[in-house]
């Protein structure tokens, strides 16, 4: 069965023009069969469904009209269930092929325009118009669509960010790790992760307020945002001052570079925080235990804490 190459672009997926026995005398919409003239129309149609179709064009025959006969055909590169209807002119026919899921206001303009259509005395004087306003319709709801998928990234990103810090957030921080850790056992790279907290950062609150305590928070993750690799690292923030950097696909060395970098940064802002760190090669571990590898970084972080004299 013929495939399609092009990309969907709206609810309107083609209108041709056939004779009774659905030859193919004219096309002028298509945007994803490769809908030919000279072709029988029941080419694009799965042997399965051909009975559907059938049926179709004896009820189109008696009625006159058939609106969203709901239909398979091959488009793109798979079947798909689309609405097939009908106008029934005599010795030509025209149809008309929506996707299942079009929007109910372009599904209400389609049908009036089907009624104009059917009562216009000469079909083809209207042929540029009924084009021009199926352009115009799979436009809109083009628009539409790329405007409700920036509405779902905004909720998206939303979901996983942390509000102050623009880190990723703790409820995050389950899915992505256990991704990541998936990918680099597949991949067979390693994984540094790097916990760090504030310190004193209690002390910083009680005496400076939480004003200013925010600031600081804003400004140390701002400090691990630009010492990490966009696009290839994460960072999280997991409590009230407490990090967690993972560093993927990164050697020990090249890690060390990376919390250098922030130590430096954070040193410069007057910044003082304590990390403790655990490179685990996923190319030799096969089934590492995450709440281990957590409890080992943590009770690293808790002894470091306890040589410098600061508390959590």
């Amino acid at each position: 069965m013929f495939l399609g190459e092009n990309m969907i672009k709206g609810p309107v997926i083609f209108v041709v023009f056939c004779d009774e026995k659905l030859n193919i005398k004219k096309v002028f919409y298509e945007n994803c069969c490769e809908l030919t003239s000279d072709e029988n129309f029941i080419k694009y149609i799965p042997d399965d469904s051909k009975d559907k179709v059938s049926y179709f064009l004896k009820t189109l025959s008696a009625t006159g009209v058939m609106l969203n006969y709901k239909v398979e055909m091959n488009v793109i590169t798979e079947r798909r269930p689309i609405f097939l209807t009908g106008i029934d002119m005599g010795d030509k026919k025209v149809l008309i092929g929506t996707l299942e899921s079009q929007h109910i206001e372009a599904e209400n303009k389609i049908e009036e325009l089907k009624k104009a259509v059917i009562n216009h005395p000469d079909f083809s004087k209207v042929e540029e118009e009924l084009l021009n306003e199926l352009s115009r319709m799979n436009n809109e709801l083009t628009d539409l669509s790329r405007e409700l998928t920036r509405k779902n990234e905004e909720l998206k990103h939303l979901s996983i960010r942390d509000h102050l810090t623009n880190l990723y957030n703790k409820r995050f921080f389950e899915e992505a790790i256990t991704k990541e850790i998936h990918r680099a056992q597949r991949m067979k790279y390693p994984i540094t992760y790097v916990l760090a907290d504030l310190d004193n950062f209690k002390q910083i609150n009680d005496t400076k307020g939480h004003k200013y305590g925010d600031k600081v928070l804003k400004r140390f993750s701002d400090i691990i945002l630009s010492s990490i690799r966009n696009d290839v690292d994460l960072a999280f923030r997991i409590g009230g001052d407490e990090f967690l950097i993972c560093l993927l696909d990164c050697t020990e060395e090249a890690a060390e570079e990376i919390v250098d970098r922030v130590n430096e940064k954070a040193s410069s802002a007057k910044i003082k925080f304590s990390y403790a760190s655990k490179f685990v090669d996923y190319s030799k571990s096969k089934s590492p235990n995450i709440s281990k590898i957590f409890d080992f970084i943590d009770k690293k972080m808790l002894e470091y804490k306890k040589q410098k004299g600061v508390k959590r």
